[in-house]
């Protein structure tokens, strides 16, 4: 029985969660990232376009994680605005 002064993850000497679970949540939020700016830089391109520019939104994404993400959303939201505006 552990003493009533341990802390709840640990029994003695026994650590009750294996040594590889601070590290794969550590890395589940850069995972995360780079799955979204996959995603971004993969919709750029499917909208024709060029290599560099989906290359690069996904760069501000990647490296502006939450800022870039608003600032790509904004930018489609306008372009879309103004294919819509010219077609009629």
């Amino acid at each position: 029985m552990a003493p009533a002064t341990s802390l709840p993850i640990e029994s003695g000497n026994d650590i009750l969660f294996p040594p590889m679970y601070d590290f794969v949540w550590s890395v589940i939020p850069f995972v995360i990232l780079l799955v979204v700016s996959i995603t971004v830089a993969t919709v750029e391109y499917t909208r024709k376009r060029d290599v560099v520019a989906s290359l690069g939104w996904g760069a501000l994404v990647l490296f502006l994680p939450i800022i870039g993400f608003v600032i790509w959303a904004v930018a489609a939201l306008i372009r879309r605005e103004n294919l819509t505006a010219i077609k009629g």
